[in-house]
């Protein structure tokens, strides 16, 4: 029982690493570039519609106390 474990468990060790995928990997990083640039994206748009808030404010307030 103990050898038919050992057996399976170096079998599976050869087996494993020739399932991997060997080809190279500019899709993965073709794909990481995308959701870069999309995340860099969304914050810039964040980031100026905060700003665009905070001027509101700023001329309500102006407008409040004048």
């Amino acid at each position: 029982m103990n050898f038919r474990v050992i057996l399976m468990l170096l079998l599976a060790c050869v087996v494993l690493p020739s399932c991997s995928t060997t080809k190279d990997d500019s899709e993965y990083y073709y794909k990481l570039k995308q959701r870069n640039e999309k995340y860099e994206a969304k914050m810039d748009r964040r980031k100026a519609r905060i700003q665009a808030r905070q001027e509101r404010t700023d001329m309500w307030f102006d407008s409040v106390l004048n």
